[in-house]
């Protein structure tokens, strides 16, 4: 299925992504990828890692983590550990990626 014009494909046993033309986005190295957000990030992973990693589409790693991390939508992700859960916002200038945790979610 398509999401956002791209699908995740499976061939022996690693993923990558491919666009509506089938041309392949993301190489076929990962044991796992989510679909894309409406803001081009997926949580991922690959073998070679223990950590989750948030990719954008061009396969570059805007956040790695140890934790769980799901993607909520729209740039936003809950990341959970053994103290609990925070929902992060990942965003992008020219590449850069910053992760803050937005203020609508902080205690006063």
């Amino acid at each position: 299925d398509f999401v956002n014009g791209y699908a995740c494909v499976s061939i022996g046993g690693n993923y990558g992504i491919i666009n509506a033309k089938g041309e392949e986005i993301l190489p076929f190295e990962y044991s796992s990828i989510d679909p894309f957000d409406q803001n081009g990030l997926a949580v991922a992973n690959r073998e070679d890692s223990n950590n989750q990693l948030v990719i954008d589409l061009a396969g570059n790693i805007a956040y790695e983590t140890s934790n769980s991390i799901e993607a909520l939508g729209g740039g936003y992700f809950k990341e959970s550990s053994n103290s609990g859960t925070e929902i992060i916002q990942i965003t992008t200038d020219g590449g850069n990626y910053e992760t803050y945790l937005p203020k609508e979610f902080t205690k006063d």
